[in-house]
């Protein structure tokens, strides 16, 4: 005799379009005929802002005067590409919770999210850009120094998760945000290895990880967007903090993420 929750999986299995509430229905199939009725909307996230510097570099350079520096680059960069749009969760210096970043994203229906941040750690030498997507285990990273970011980087409070009012049933909305969720982790991490490799073929640029990590990061929770967190270099690296003050080195960042999410597009069939 089937079990009431396997029964209840297997109906949301097959009947997931029909189950599935509007704040959801734009993932897969639904999100590459939006795009092609609208073109590809991306958003940009600068990380911090306004009473939250983010991280402060010797010199310093504040995480979030260089995030937002490099976000309307690449925002300049996306709308001058034809069939691609971009938008900014904040655009000049003013705080912005997580959980709207991500609300404004969704209300928009946006694509793609790209977090940027510019990462510090303890070791001085440490250098390069790393490419973030969600943890699949649903648990803190067990590396430290990966740990020590999210807690960071989570400061503010968590999202609260996508609006299923319409659907009563609580295990029913259990099984329908796990779907959810597996299908944006899976093209967060395509959309995360074509960033990385766009970047390691800058040559301006260089990379810490050379694989995708996967963290709790909040920003990264919006369960029906794919969605990466960049950390562009360590701004607590002397030389990489020179770096990101310099127009030449922003414009390469810039080209090297426009690139990968153009490229991400037209390969998930959303141009």
């Amino acid at each position: 005799m089937i079990d009431r929750r396997t029964l209840l999986k297997r109906m949301a299995l097959t009947a997931a379009g029909a189950l599935l509430p509007a704040s959801l229905a734009h993932a897969g199939i639904d999100a590459a005929t939006r795009s092609s009725s609208r073109g590809v909307l991306i958003a940009i996230d600068p990380g911090h802002g306004g009473s939250d510097p983010g991280a402060i570099g010797f010199g310093g350079l504040k995480e979030k005067d260089v995030t937002l520096e490099v976000a309307r680059r690449v925002a300049d960069m996306i709308n001058h590409m034809p069939g691609f749009t971009a938008m900014l969760t904040r655009t000049d210096d003013y705080h912005v919770p997580l959980q709207q970043r991500v609300s404004v994203a969704r209300k928009k229906q946006a694509d793609l999210f790209i977090s940027l941040h510019a990462d510090a750690f303890r070791i001085s030498t440490a250098r390069g850009a790393s490419v973030y997507c969600l943890s699949e285990s649903g648990k803190p990273s067990p590396d430290k120094a990966i740990r020590q970011l999210e807690e960071r980087e989570n400061s503010v409070d968590l999202i609260g998760g996508v609006d299923l009012d319409d659907v009563t049933d609580q295990e029913v909305k259990g099984i329908l945000m796990d779907l959810s969720q597996r299908d944006s982790l899976n093209r967060s991490l395509m959309l995360g290895s074509t960033l990385l490799n766009s970047i390691s073929r800058t040559p301006a640029l260089s990379l810490h990880f050379r694989t995708i990590k996967q963290a709790e990061f909040a920003v990264l929770k919006a369960p029906d967007i794919p969605s990466v967190l960049v950390e562009m270099a360590f701004i607590s690296n002397r030389l990489e903090e020179k770096l990101l003050q310099q127009p030449s080195h922003q414009d390469s960042l810039a080209k090297a993420l426009t690139s990968g999410a153009h490229l991400f597009a037209r390969n998930s069939g959303l141009v």
